[in-house]
């Protein structure tokens, strides 16, 4: 269903009223009402009906740690009043993330959903993020915080389409994970993943190409190293950027010296804006290895 650029919705662009800047910690009830609308509008045909949402709830009870979500005796109106009254912004987006995950899952078992189809659903749904100022996004069956709509776009994005191949199955897993610690707050643990990810996709490279090294044993350097010597990168690459080497090799450099070896006693917690320019420079390189390696004859 498309969104309606209605009356008031132009007078609010017209006194710059539309937020610029995203926040994190808060959703907006109306968009929480305009989300339930969203599923129901995509999930309301599914048959049969009830055991669908009780499989979804089921889920959802699970990983509360709860029998029951409230008193509501329907499972949907059960998942939508406890979305609709949860104070913690996680829990609630993880309830998002829970239903609008599973929707394409519904489709390909042949349930059919005649009013919206889940990709329009997951369209209208980061449009209204994106309306109400709200820095997540919906992709690949996750929700993701984005600092910078343009950033997201041109950096994060192809990262995702990239790693979205089977191929690269394991860095993508550690690219997504990192970016679910970074919404929950758990720094040191983002940067690891993304460490991780970045030297999964060097592996996937290697090991396509019969490039040898050590699983145990090589470094984040040592794949460095071999990717220059291999000539995975260009030469008109290596005259022109002389300090590429040491970005990819010091890129994750705080991750080694502060998250992967353990914050340790008195060292002061990582910054978030820390793990956004980290989470985009791992982006950035994936998406740079990778195009490499396309181009390498």
């Amino acid at each position: 269903m498309a969104i309606w650029d209605l009356f008031s919705k132009r007078q609010k662009r017209k006194r710059g009223e539309v937020p610029d800047v995203y926040t994190y910690d808060e959703l907006p009830q109306k968009l929480r009402v305009q989300i339930v609308h969203i599923w129901r509008s995509v999930l309301s045909w599914v048959p049969p009906h009830d055991v669908f949402w009780e499989r979804v709830a089921a889920v959802i009870r699970r990983e509360v740690g709860v029998f029951r979500l409230n008193h509501e005796d329907d499972p949907e109106h059960e998942i939508a009043r406890y979305f609709l009254e949860e104070n913690d912004v996680e829990l609630a987006l993880d309830v998002v993330e829970v239903v609008f995950g599973v929707a394409p899952i519904a489709r390909r078992q042949g349930w059919e959903t005649r009013d919206q189809t889940p990709e329009a659903g997951v369209e209208e749904l980061n449009q209204r993020f994106r309306w109400h100022g709200v820095g997540y996004k919906f992709e690949q069956e996750k929700i993701i915080r984005i600092d910078s709509e343009f950033l997201h776009r041109e950096v994060v994005k192809p990262a995702l389409a990239i790693l979205h191949n089977p191929e690269f199955a394991g860095p993508n897993a550690e690219f997504l994970k990192a970016h679910e610690h970074y919404r929950h707050g758990r720094n040191q643990e983002s940067l690891v993943e993304a460490g991780k990810a970045l030297e999964s996709t060097f592996k996937v490279i290697f090991d396509r190409r019969g490039w040898p090294y050590d699983p145990r044993r090589t470094t984040l350097s040592g794949f460095v190293d071999t990717a220059y010597d291999k000539g995975l990168i260009p030469e008109d690459v290596k005259n022109q950027f002389g300090g590429l080497r040491t970005i990819l090799q010091n890129a994750l450099i705080l991750r080694n010296r502060r998250a992967a070896h353990g914050g340790g006693a008195g060292r002061p917690p990582i910054p978030g804006h820390v793990v956004t320019v980290n989470l985009n420079l791992t982006a950035s390189l994936i998406v740079f290895l990778v195009e490499c390696d396309r181009a390498m004859a």
